[in-house]
């Protein structure tokens, strides 16, 4: 079983490391509502939930990805999700936590805006603020 914690660059398009991939996936709502499934394109796919596309994660706000694994073959990753499905509520919690304890959104960021030119503008002066180094007698004038 590969159970694996990527970045959103290695689950776009289902190709990882050359290979394609399928990905079995659990998502939960914030009162623990799970959904499972499976997609050959985890990035797009989630997009889908969080967008409203499936009117079950999007009734219960289950859009948190909390576990994911990959299988080499479609048909190997629907057999994974079945018996996911099949498992108790307690097994599939225990699946869970086993990887993500605290059930952080795996997902977290991925959607994000791209920050402008690739700056971190958190520490970014307003505009006409004056820096301590301006005033300094070495500062060009």
């Amino acid at each position: 079983m590969s159970v694996v914690s990527m970045h959103i660059g290695d689950v776009g398009g289902g190709i990882v490391g050359g290979m394609r991939q399928f990905f079995v996936y659990i998502l939960a709502s914030k009162s623990h509502r799970l959904y499972v499934g499976v997609t050959n394109n985890l990035e797009r796919r989630l997009w889908e939930h969080r967008a409203g596309w499936s009117s079950f994660t999007a009734r219960y706000r289950i859009n948190r990805l909390v576990y994911w694994e990959t299988r080499p073959h479609p048909m190997q990753a629907i057999r994974r999700e079945k018996a996911i499905k099949h498992l108790s509520r307690a097994e599939k919690i225990a699946l869970i936590e086993a990887t993500n304890p605290r059930w952080k959104d795996l997902a977290d960021g991925w959607f994000d805006p791209p920050n402008p030119a690739g700056r971190d503008t958190s520490t970014a002066d307003p505009p006409g603020a004056k820096r301590p180094e301006d005033d300094s007698p070495y500062s060009p004038s």
